[in-house]
């Protein structure tokens, strides 16, 4: 009798079908949800405060200037003369605005302490309503003190913002289905616009979200047609802002394109950087020609191309390396190696006990009414990102998905929950689970492989790795770095780049001062990217198959 627990929910129990009430008695108590916001609140605002000195870098960089660049007299908030089209606005905006009204962008880390807060109630009731209260607190717990996303709250990213509206879409979808009702799926609508107005991919997510609902209870249609049409009137005044300044259809932004051929393309990177931006005709023709050329890449690549980018993306996807891993690979903390350990357990340990939790209620939820659109949502969030690119940012929507079914294997019990799969459904989990542990693996090795978790070598000479990672003699005709042979090994190997400046390979420790300046424009030309590490102008087939997170991390999106 323990599905009795699970409201509005349809079960088979001694061959009866069962249909339990829903109730608001069910759901957690209001001192409980209370307690859960002020936990998370409280974890959040601490890491504000005691977070290492660090500075931004790249894409924090790109998000902190046209924040700003909408807040400039020349802007003044105006969307007609704001010139920005490639990226979202919203997060855009928000930045500029909480850096106009208050003079820092403190108070931009302020609210994101808060946004990040609220992200846990509606895990909380989501959870609540598609199984149980012990699995909607058990999540909520996970998601108020889960290392990722504590660290992105002191950063600018769009993915705070992102996810507060996100999923409050999703309560507010889940909340429709169970009252049958059509106000919910109104703010659904509402909500899933202005995600979209941070990130397109919710715009894209929003057809199958109305199809959901067209499947589901009564007025199942008239509930998806006013979800869908809240959602497209939230966009529609930026779609018209476009249209006013390019004459073409933009409903958000052109970066899904570039995103797209970034992704798809054998070509450096840094190759395709200047040919997209080198296209001539303005945005809207640069998207075009991105499309095209992903479209062309994407054929050329056949008929291995998806096998080619499962084994490339799942890694990038669910890799341990987190945005704070990156942080310390790039020297943006300066922090003594066992601390970087640390923090790479920070992020290596939660994310394989979440996973492994949550493999088994994989398969199972799929198949039940409120699973479908959670389990649904994730994996067609994971394809979108196997299509384009994945990145460790692009999984933070998904990781409230993984906590819910990581908190319904824990309710139900691990070997109950092993217990209550087929046959087929364990050979499938298996698959994936094995599918996912070689994926982690890889990734795990390679981030250990980076030079922040090493000793340096003794002899600090690190021109055979540049010659390795960038191509042979890319390193000849510089001298070897004077002033380190006095450093100890211990002394960290350090890759850097300061703001204004070309890439800096740092070999000793903060203070000695000894770099080599590798920004000679006859060999070796700043890389657009950001990256470390530029590639080298003229060599493509020597760049070809290098991989920029042979040194400095894995490849990193424009936001």
């Amino acid at each position: 009798m323990r599905e009795l627990r699970d409201p509005g929910r349809s079960r088979t129990i001694l061959g009866v079908s069962l249909t339990v009430p829903s109730s608001s008695r069910d759901g957690p108590s209001p001192r409980a949800l209370g307690v859960l916001f002020l936990i998370a609140l409280a974890v959040r605002a601490a890491f504000v405060l005691l977070e290492p000195p660090t500075h931004l870098v790249a894409d924090e960089r790109v998000w902190v200037a046209i924040g700003r660049q909408v807040a400039s007299p020349e802007v003044s908030f105006a969307p007609l003369r704001y010139t920005q089209i490639f990226h979202p606005p919203l997060y855009a905006y928000m930045v500029g605005l909480l850096e106009h009204l208050t003079g820092s962008l403190e108070a931009v880390k302020w609210v994101q302490v808060v946004l990040g807060a609220l992200l846990v109630p509606l895990v909380v009731r989501v959870g609540s309503t598609a199984w149980s209260p012990r699995v909607g607190l058990l999540a909520g717990y996970a998601t108020a003190l889960y290392p990722e996303l504590i660290w992105y709250t002191a950063h600018f990213w769009s993915e705070v913002l992102f996810l507060a509206l996100l999923w409050g879409a999703i309560e507010r979808l889940v909340a429709s289905e169970r009252t049958a009702t059509r106000a919910p799926a109104a703010a659904a609508g509402l909500l899933c616009g202005l995600a979209a107005l941070v990130r397109e991919t919710a715009l894209v997510a929003a057809p199958a979200a109305a199809l959901w609902l067209v499947l589901g209870r009564r007025q199942g249609g008239r509930r998806a047609a006013v979800f869908l049409g809240a959602c497209l009137l939230t966009v529609l005044p930026w779609t018209l802002r476009n249209w006013q300044a390019t004459g073409d259809l933009v409903p958000v932004a052109t970066r899904a394109s570039f995103n797209l051929w970034l992704g798809n393309t054998t070509e450096p990177w840094d190759d395709v950087y200047r040919e997209y931006h080198g296209t001539p005709g303005g945005a809207v023709a640069q998207s075009r020609h991105a499309l095209h050329e992903a479209a062309r890449a994407v054929w050329e690549r056949q008929p291995t191309w998806i096998l080619e980018k499962l084994a490339r993306e799942l890694p990038a996807f669910f890799g341990v390396n987190d945005h704070a891993v990156i942080h310390v690979q790039r020297g943006a903390y300066d922090i003594p190696r066992s601390a970087r350990w640390l923090v790479l357990a920070a992020a290596t340990l939660p994310l394989l006990l979440v996973v492994a939790l949550a493999l088994p209620g994989f398969l199972p939820a799929s198949r039940e009414r409120y699973g479908a659109l959670i389990v649904g949502f994730a994996c067609f969030y994971l394809a979108l990102h196997v299509v384009a690119f994945a990145s460790t940012r692009f999984r933070l929507p998904v990781l409230p998905v993984l906590f819910l079914l990581a908190a319904r294997t824990v309710d139900l019990g691990v070997a109950a929950s092993w217990r209550d799969l087929s046959r087929t459904q364990r050979v499938a989990t298996v698959v994936i689970g094995a599918a996912l542990a070689l994926s982690l693996g890889a990734n795990l090795a390679q981030t250990v492989r980076h030079p922040a978790f090493q000793l340096a070598p003794a002899s600090h000479d690190v021109r055979p790795t540049l010659d390795r990672a960038v191509g042979p003699g890319a390193t000849a005709g510089f001298p070897p770095p004077s002033g380190c042979a006095r450093m100890p090994a211990t002394q960290r190997l350090r890759v850097e780049r300061p703001p204004g400046r070309g890439p800096i390979w740092s070999q000793c420790a903060p203070g000695a001062r000894s770099t080599w300046a590798l920004r000679s424009p006859s060999r070796i030309p700043e890389s657009p990217t950001g990256s470390a590490l530029p590639a080298l102008s003229g060599r493509r087939s020597a760049t070809r198959r290098w991989s920029s997170s042979a040194l400095t991390g894995p490849r990193q999106s424009p936001c």
